[in-house]
């Protein structure tokens, strides 16, 4: 039996005894959703093009670890994450999400790089994979 941690008990055992109704998503387009994933809005916000200083300070403070376990690893802070890049660096940026799609849009200012990655939200499609694959391809290690 193949567990799909996202549905509930109830929907698990009705997918699998092939009593979940079918939905058919060959119309659904995300461009309604307009700039959702502008890449200079987040080139802007993290450049300190939007903020004053005193502002823009306190938007990067990397915040609270989001897992306790891993006190070094990503932070929420005020409306953002902070994932540490290689290099000594950090991007700054959020996810987002709309029905079937969702996006990773962080940027680091050290380095000038902007990382996006948009995925469906098909079974098993995890775009935080995409995006760390991008993040350790764009950065080189000595």
């Amino acid at each position: 039996m193949h567990m799909d941690p996202t549905l509930p008990p109830d929907m698990q055992a009705r997918l699998e005894a092939g009593a979940l109704p079918l939905n058919d998503g060959t119309d659904e387009n995300p461009s309604w959703a307009s700039a959702v994933g502008a890449v200079t809005w987040i080139d802007a916000l993290v450049g300190g093009r939007v903020l004053n200083a005193e502002y823009q300070a306190k938007r990067l403070d990397r915040g609270q670890p989001v897992d306790s376990r891993h006190p070094d690893g990503a932070r929420y802070g005020l409306a953002h994450y902070s994932v540490p890049a290689p290099a000594d660096s950090t991007l700054y940026g959020h996810p987002g999400e709309i029905p079937g799609f969702n996006t990773w849009m962080f940027n680091d200012p050290t380095n000038e790089v902007t990382i996006v990655t948009w995925a469906d939200l098909c079974p098993n499609t995890l775009p935080e994979t995409a995006f760390a694959a991008l993040m350790s391809a764009m950065y080189v290690t000595p």
